[in-house]
C-alpha cells in the first residue's frame, strides 16, 4: 500500500496500525522509496511500533513464508506443551491422592489458583497460591451460580456449563464437571492474573475430564481410585498385568458401564441443540471422521456427501461441544465417548 504523503497522515496511519493490534511494520525499500522515510521512523518511535527495513532483494513471498513458518512453529510449541501437560495430568490421576495431584499439576501448568467446589460452594480441594480477598469469594460465587444453572438436554440429561469473568487484572473461570447433576454438582474454579491461552484451555479441558472420572459416583471424591488409576495407566500404555478387574481387559471393561454411558450422554448433550441435519447425523459424521483418522476426503466418500459438508458438520460439532477437533487429546476423549454411547459396539456394552 502507498504511504500517506505528509507527516500527519503517516502518524495517523501508524497510530491505527497500533490500535488494530499490529506487532510490527515492515517497510520495503525500492522502487517507490529509496530509503525508509524519516517521518515513518519518527511516527513508529513515537507510538512504540517496531519498524523493520526490508532490503530491495527481499521478494514479497519470502515475507509470507517466514510468517507462516513462525506461526507453524508457534502452533507446534503449543501442541508439545499441551501433550506434556496432558501426560503429567494423566500420571497424577493414577496417584492415591489423585484429586489433589491433578489440581496441583493443573495449577502448575496454567499458573492459576485452582479449586474444586461442591454445589454449595464449599472448597473440597485447592492448589496454587491463594489469591487475596475478594478474589476467592468471587470465584466461589461464580461457581455457585454456574452449578445452579446446569443445562438440561434431552431425556433430562445435564450438560456441563462454564462461565468466565474478570475483575481488573484477575481472570476467573469455572467449569462444571461432565456428568454432574443437581444432586452432586461439582465445579472447577480458577483465578489467574493473565487471560487463559489456548494451551491453558486445552489443559483445563483434560483436567476436567479426569476429575469427572475420579469424582463419578463409583469413585466418589477419590475414595476408590483404583479403577480410575488403572484406566489411566492402561491409556498411558501400561501392560494389562497392572490392571486387576473382573471386566474384560479393555478400556471399555474398566469403566463401569453405567458411569461410562452417563459420561458419554453428558458429553454429547449439547448436540441436542443443533439444528438441521440433527444430532444423529453430526454424531455419525464425527464417528466416521475419527474412524478414518481425520481424512476429509475419505469421510466425504464414505458418507456420500461433499467434503465441504463434512467440514461444516464438524465445525458445528466443535462449536457446540466447545472443543478443538485438531487436538489429539480431544479426539481421543470423543472416540471413547462415542463407543460408550448406548447402542454402540458390543464391547462397550459388556
Amino acid at each position: 500500500m502507498r504511504l500517506p504523503h505528509d507527516a500527519e497522515g503517516i502518524d495517523t496511519y501508524v497510530r491505527q496500525v497500533v490500535a488494530a493490534g499490529g506487532s510490527a511494520l515492515g517497510f520495503g525499500v525500492a522502487p517507490v522509496h529509496q530509503e525508509v522515510p524519516p517521518e515513518l521512523v519518527a511516527a513508529c518511535d513515537r507510538h512504540g511500533l517496531p519498524l523493520l527495513r526490508l532490503p530491495p532483494a527481499t521478494p514479497f513471498v519470502a515475507v509470507g513464508q517466514a510468517a507462516y513458518a513462525a506461526i507453524a512453529e508457534a502452533r507446534n510449541r503449543e501442541l508439545r506443551e499441551i501433550s506434556r501437560a496432558q501426560s503429567a495430568l494423566a500420571t497424577a490421576a493414577t496417584r492415591p491422592d489423585a484429586l489433589q495431584a491433578v489440581l496441583d499439576r493443573l495449577s502448575a501448568h496454567t499458573g492459576a489458583w485452582t479449586v474444586l467446589y461442591d454445589a454449595q460452594g464449599n472448597e473440597l480441594f485447592s492448589a496454587g497460591p491463594r489469591p487475596s480477598s475478594p478474589t476467592p469469594g468471587r470465584v466461589r460465587d461464580l461457581a455457585v451460580r454456574t452449578t445452579a444453572r446446569l443445562r438440561t438436554g434431552a431425556a433430562g440429561r445435564s450438560a456441563p456449563a462454564a462461565a468466565a469473568d474478570h475483575h481488573g487484572e484477575t481472570h476467573l473461570t469455572v467449569h462444571t464437571l461432565p456428568g454432574a447433576d443437581g444432586s452432586m454438582a461439582l465445579a472447577l474454579g480458577q483465578a489467574a492474573t493473565t487471560a487463559p491461552t489456548l494451551v491453558h484451555r486445552q489443559v483445563t479441558s483434560t483436567a476436567t475430564v479426569l476429575l469427572a472420572l475420579l469424582t463419578s459416583p463409583r469413585h466418589a471424591l477419590g475414595t476408590d481410585t483404583h479403577s480410575a488409576g488403572a484406566l489411566v495407566r492402561l491409556m498411558l500404555g501400561a501392560t494389562a498385568a497392572v490392571v486387576h478387574t473382573k471386566d474384560p481387559l479393555t478400556v471399555y471393561g474398566i469403566v463401569p458401564r453405567t458411569d461410562a454411558r452417563d459420561l458419554a450422554r453428558t458429553r454429547f448433550a449439547p448436540l441436542d441443540q443443533a439444528g438441521a441435519p440433527g444430532a444423529p447425523v453430526l454424531l455419525d459424521t464425527l464417528r466416521t471422521w475419527l474412524t478414518l483418522h481425520g481424512s476429509w476426503d475419505r469421510t466425504a466418500a464414505a458418507l456420500h456427501v461433499h467434503r465441504n459438508t463434512v467440514r461444516h458438520r464438524l465445525a458445528r460439532v466443535g462449536e457446540l461441544l466447545d472443543v478443538d477437533l485438531h487436538d489429539p487429546g480431544v479426539r481421543m476423549e470423543l472416540w471413547f465417548a462415542l463407543h460408550w454411547l448406548p447402542g454402540e459396539t458390543d464391547e462397550a456394552d459388556e
